[in-house]
């Protein structure tokens, strides 16, 4: 009889020895060490190498740009529908400035995009916006760029997630909400879905053909709610008045199964976050219910002093200073400044720009995520949330010379 460590032993081995067993009746052949790197750097490159194969005007102010590797011998990065792709958008204008990155949504989904060998990814420009509009003037057929591997934590998860989600959208926040119910009503046979789509003008309604689409051929599992806040006419009837408010997120709840939970899903600029949030709290859900994905801000330039910003990289001996608006993030004074800086979310959350804070002081408007109580404690910032409160002097990760 086996007693005592002899059996706590065994305990711990039996599972091992039994995989082994069942592996060499499968006639599994371990692979080759050197394909290991090969599909590694096939499902999460450092970079890709992409270019614009088609362009498709979804609103006056939208775009949508499909993204296929440059060389016709390669395939996209796999990816799950709700993530991002950042993208790393040069200057026309000046070849010797750094280009700079910007995480977009991937609107099509994980099917489209293997059948297109094309990530879909929409772009919304406004008056003033820093890149966008440059990606509106520069993006051609042909334009090449560099980009990330998928990223972002914004999907669902049928071990986790509810079997009736509430996705709520604002403005070109529908974008990773087009990727995700196309896949869903797809691959995950038993959740339904109802999607409240905010807009501030009529015809800023994205990707309607396919939502409407989506309602016609399941209607038991999908619907749309459209939210309309500007004072264009509305094209539905069904349109409703206003904002986002709690009185739509309980009728949108409510479309789910009384003894079932709800999950909701939140992508918008950050003052819709701000009034939806406060919303969501009035309906009293648990935080585990509810996730998020914030586009993050640059912020404004403000009428302060600017602030002066030593930069060093990790690694490396030499330094320089640059002058910060107060108003603007850390990250944006870097990138206005010339500077390559990794980056990815933009909110915080992926720890990517993660730096130390040596001398100075920075606020969040809105706390990061990604940011754990060991990296406070360390010293550690996330340059794309925080905003300058007085000269800082700061150590950043060196981002991998070729773009």
């Amino acid at each position: 009889m086996i007693s005592g460590r002899k059996m706590q032993r065994w305990r711990i081995a039996a599972p091992l020895f039994q995989r082994t067993r069942m592996i060499r009746r499968t006639g599994f052949a371990k692979p080759a060490e050197s394909s290991i790197p090969a599909l590694r750097d096939a499902v999460h490159p450092v970079r890709q190498h992409l270019m614009v194969a088609r362009i498709v005007e979804e609103s006056p102010s939208t775009k949508t740009y499909y993204l296929k590797p440059s060389d016709p011998e390669s395939w996209i990065a796999p990816f799950q529908a709700g993530a991002y792709l950042s993208v790393y958008v040069a200057d026309v204008d000046d070849t010797e400035a750094a280009p700079i990155c910007r995480p977009y949504s991937i609107s099509n989904t994980p099917d489209e995009a293997q059948a297109e060998n094309a990530y879909a990814v929409t772009v919304r420009s406004q008056p003033g916006s820093f890149i966008a509009e440059r990606i509106h003037r520069t993006w051609q057929p042909g334009v090449s760029m560099a980009a990330s591997d998928p990223q972002g934590f914004f999907t669902y998860e049928a071990l986790r997630d509810a079997a009736h989600v509430v996705f709520i959208a604002g403005g070109s926040g529908v974008t990773p909400f087009r990727s995700l119910v196309g896949d869903i009503l797809t691959h995950v046979p038993d959740v339904s879905i109802t999607l409240i789509q905010g807009a501030s003008a009529a015809d800023e309604f994205l990707f309607d053909e396919d939502f409407q689409k989506w309602e016609k051929s399941e209607p038991a599992r999908f619907r749309r709610i459209t939210v309309l806040s500007g004072d264009d006419e509305a094209t539905a009837e069904t349109t409703r008045r206003g904002f986002i408010t709690a009185s739509i997120l309980t009728e949108a709840q409510d479309r789910g199964k009384a003894d079932q939970p709800t999950d909701f899903f939140v992508c918008g600029p950050p003052a819709m976050h701000e009034f939806v949030n406060q919303e969501i709290a009035a309906l009293s859900r648990p935080p585990r219910r509810i996730r998020r994905e914030d586009y993050g801000g640059s912020g404004k330039p403000s009428n302060k002093p600017p602030c002066s910003v030593v930069v060093r990289y990790s690694g490396r001996d030499d330094e320089v200073t640059i002058q910060a608006d107060p108003g603007e993030t850390v990250l944006v004074a870097l990138e206005r400044a010339g500077l390559i800086v990794p980056s990815g979310c933009r909110t915080g959350a992926c720890g990517l720009c993660r730096g130390r804070l040596l001398d100075g002081k920075v606020e969040y408007p809105a706390p990061p995520s990604g940011l754990r109580k060991a990296d406070e404690l360390g010293g550690y910032f996330h340059p794309c949330a925080a905003l300058p409160l007085s000269d800082l002097v700061m150590e950043i990760p060196a981002e991998p010379a070729e773009l």
